[in-house]
């Protein structure tokens, strides 16, 4: 290992063991590409901040989390290293135009410990400007980098929920960076992201469809395919087969018109800045997908109306609907004590002191 690097995790009491592979090889770089030989990151100066907390329209809380991180990590010449290459290593290094995953990288327990969580957060802010290059130059419109931005502020919302102060989770952090390096886009009331069918939940469900009748058949991949190669079924969809991922961001309603203006804009946008990325359809899996949910919600109800413009290729065992229903996590509060303020947490209060569950799915709209 580096010595600098050995002497700097040393510095803020952080095991060399931890420090993964991609900080050993980048080290070197990373620390010549410091402004006059010394970990100044642009986005650590309180001109940066400004500017981008403005951009990001962050609230009083997240900004003061943010502004006390940055103080603490700006008096130290260890934290402001780590921190770039923490940085460095995602946005700058070979990985700027890849997924990295974070989840195992040490942030420094010098921090108290309601900072710790903003450490992630401020590195977050300081991928921005990479991301507005690339939107430069693919000429895409300023108001959809804005509206993808956004995440950032519900993010750091979700994680108070959770802890009680602002940060920003690694699941969410990993999440960003699709944001970050142009793979995700808010197009109008939902997100879209190129994908391969079966890539993100691991699906090999095949779906096919009668040529005389349209009816729809899914098989998975240990099932007698032997129906579905007649002449009359048609293969549709298939494991790594090109398709726009569909996500819904928290704030604002589901209603079939926002929905239905989101794909057509998702089709409109791809052709015109992407026409290199084909797609058969779209794909979600969500909570919001529960076939569950069509026994605890009526058939007005807009989250069904979603579901319905969808067919399911198969049930996800997830608690994700806790979070997003309730707030914070489903094992430190009891059924009995939730919440029923609205109809939804009240049908599924009900559905879980009865003994039920609320598994995810995925399906697909082509």
């Amino acid at each position: 290992m580096n010595a600098s690097l050995r002497e700097t995790l040393a510095a803020l009491s952080i095991d060399p063991g931890r420090a993964p592979e991609i900080w050993r090889t980048n080290w070197d770089k990373a620390m010549a590409a410091c402004p006059g030989g010394r970990a100044e990151p642009v986005f650590l100066s309180d001109d940066y901040l400004a500017r981008t907390i403005a951009l990001l329209k962050l609230s009083g809380g997240q900004t003061r989390a943010i502004c006390d991180t940055v103080r603490l990590i700006n008096a130290s010449e260890a934290m402001r290293r780590l921190i770039w290459i923490w940085f460095y290593s995602q946005f700058e290094g070979d990985m700027s135009n890849q997924f990295c995953d974070t989840e195992n990288w040490p942030v420094p327990p010098a921090l108290p410990d309601p900072l710790r969580g903003v450490f992630r957060a401020v590195i977050a802010v300081g991928a921005i400007p990479s991301m507005r290059r690339f939107y430069a130059e693919k000429g895409v419109p300023e108001e959809i980098f804005l509206d993808t931005l956004t995440d950032v502020g519900i993010n750091m919302d979700e994680y108070f929920e959770t802890h009680g102060h602002f940060g920003l989770g690694a699941f969410h952090f990993d999440w960003m960076q699709f944001h970050f390096k142009g793979r995700m886009f808010k197009l109008g009331r939902l997100q879209f992201m190129h994908a391969k069918y079966g890539g993100k939940y691991g699906g090999d469900a095949k779906l096919y469809q009668n040529r005389a009748t349209g009816e729809y058949r899914i098989i998975g991949a240990a099932e007698n395919i032997e129906a579905a190669q007649k002449p009359e079924w048609e293969l549709l969809l298939q494991k790594n087969d090109p398709i726009l991922e569909v996500h819904i961001p928290r704030g604002g309603g589901l209603t079939p018109g926002e929905c239905r203006s989101s794909y057509e804009y998702a089709r409109a946008f791809y052709r015109k800045y992407f026409p290199e990325l084909r797609f058969k359809g779209f794909t979600c899996g969500s909570w919001l997908m529960s076939p569950a949910l069509k026994t605890l919600l009526p058939p007005t109800s807009n989250i069904i109306k979603f579901q319905n413009e969808y067919i399911i290729l198969n049930l996800l065992d997830s608690e994700d609907y806790f979070e997003y229903v309730f707030g914070g996590s489903m094992k430190a509060r009891p059924a009995a004590d939730l919440p029923e303020d609205t109809s939804l947490r009240r049908a599924v209060k009900k559905h879980l002191l009865a003994g039920g569950h609320i598994y995810g799915a995925e399906g697909v709209m082509l």
